[in-house]
C-alpha cells in the first residue's frame, strides 16, 4: 500500500518511529496531486516548495526531540468553499 493511502494514525506511527520521513510524505501527496488534479481540478493554488519546506522544518525539529503536535509532519489540504476575485 502507498504511504498516501495509510490512515493518519499509520503515518503519526511511522513519523514517530522515524520509520518515515514527512518530506517524503509530502512529496508522495504531491506527486498524487499531480496525477490527478488535471482530471478532479479540487485544488486552487499547490504549493510544493513551501509544503516540502515546512515538512523539512518537521523533521529537523523532531530529529532533535523537540515536542511535536499530534498531527506535525502531515500534510492537510483545506477546502475553499468561497472564491473571491484577486485572492
Amino acid at each position: 500500500m502507498s504511504i498516501t493511502g495509510l490512515s493518519v494514525t499509520e503515518l503519526r506511527h511511522k513519523l514517530g518511529s522515524r520509520e518515515l520521513k514527512s518530506v517524503d510524505l509530502t512529496r508522495a501527496c504531491l506527486d498524487q496531486i499531480t496525477a490527478r488534479d488535471s482530471r478532479v481540478q479540487a485544488f486552487l493554488s499547490v504549493n510544493p516548495e513551501e509544503s516540502l519546506a515546512q515538512a523539512q522544518a518537521v523533521d529537523e525539529r523532531r530529529a532533535r526531540g523537540e515536542p511535536l503536535g499530534l498531527l506535525a509532519g502531515i500534510p492537510v489540504a483545506i477546502k475553499d468553499v468561497i472564491c473571491q476575485q484577486g485572492t
